[in-house]
């Protein structure tokens, strides 16, 4: 069975449990790179689900998005989806605790 790769920003929003704003608040912040703009068809991809799932699990582990976005920055895909599944956090993660 072939799990679906792309997503509407609905579709997306939803997955992660967020609302569409936030997913544009994070592309224009830089958190989430830019999808490749087809209008009404433009399409998110794996790279934007993770990095989503990824900033859910850092925000539920109180990393404010300044921190978030360094760690985004720096970290490699691998370490990205361990934080995305709730298997790691970074290793600096106690400073950037509130």
């Amino acid at each position: 069975m072939k799990t679906k790769s792309e997503w509407k920003l609905a579709e997306l929003a939803e997955k992660v449990g967020t609302s569409p704003r936030t997913v544009r608040y994070y592309v224009q912040r830089g958190l989430v790179p830019k999808p490749n703009f087809r209008g009404p068809d433009t399409v998110y991809g794996e790279e934007h689900l993770l990095r989503l799932r990824a900033i859910r699990k850092l925000q539920e582990n109180f990393f404010p998005l300044d921190a978030i976005q360094v760690e985004l920055s720096r970290l490699p895909p691998e370490t990205l989806r361990k934080i995305a599944d709730g298997a790691e956090l970074p290793s600096g993660a106690q400073l950037w605790h509130r």
